[in-house]
């Protein structure tokens, strides 16, 4: 720097220093040559304008060579050749996959459910409580889907068919009650949200009503609502 001002001299002295010259040296002196005149006297701010113009044409260029327009002089390549390039396409959204199942054990990411347990079959499980409501978060998969809720028990069976689900924030779908191979089944296809965001799903489950064993002379004091073993989500 000499009074402030930007020493483009220094600029030649400083890449042959660093050993950043390449094989043509001749050329990249040349080069630095005619970027100490164009930059002398420059403030560091006018200094690191003129870099960012320069990178910037430099990129256009390369850009377009690439795109099959020509070689072209080195410089500025004109808003014609800017225009010539290909615009960058954004990369595909790779594809979803079309099923998930989450198993309702202890790695399951929930919300509003108590802890695991492991039934007469050795499979886990998961009661809903003590509110009625409560959250899974699925694999995301590709929409419209199908949500089908593996149901272990129930304390409150009466209310089987009025349970509802929702995906990521939007409407409520009420399920139908099927039953499947292994056990009741409660299905519904709740509409995709307006926004879906991230790797997951939120599902939200609503089973209408808890109650506790307690009440009807048992010693367990929870408030039960639904016990799943499983939630499989299927695109439609």
């Amino acid at each position: 720097m000499q009074g402030g001002a930007f020493a483009a001299a220094d600029l030649r002295g400083a890449a042959e220093s660093s050993g950043a010259l390449p094989a043509d040296h001749a050329l990249q002196r040349r080069i630095l040559d005619r970027y100490a005149t164009e930059l002398a006297g420059l403030s560091p701010e006018a200094a690191a304008a003129w870099l960012l113009q320069r990178l910037a044409a430099m990129e256009a260029m390369q850009l377009t060579l690439n795109s099959g327009v020509g070689l072209m002089e080195w410089g500025d390549p004109g808003p014609a050749a800017v225009q010539a390039v290909e615009p960058l396409q954004p990369e595909p959204e790779p594809s979803l996959p079309t099923e998930a199942l989450v198993v309702c054990d202890r790695e399951m990411r929930q919300e509003g459910f108590y802890d695991a347990e492991t039934g007469a079959n050795g499979r886990s499980f998961r009661w809903i409580g003590p509110e009625p409501r409560a959250a899974v978060f699925l694999p995301r998969v590709a929409q419209p889907a199908e949500i089908r809720l593996l149901v272990h028990s129930a304390f409150c069976p009466e209310v089987l068919g009025d349970v509802r689900v929702a995906l990521d924030g939007g409407a409520w779908a009420t399920v139908t009650l099927e039953q499947g191979p292994e056990g009741r089944v409660l299905v519904a296809q709740p509409p995709p949200a307006e926004v879906s965001r991230g790797g997951a799903m939120r599902l939200d489950i609503d089973v209408v009503r808890t109650d506790s064993p307690l009440n009807r002379g048992q010693s367990d004091p929870r408030m039960l609502g639904v016990a799943l073993r499983g939630i499989e989500a299927r695109s439609v």
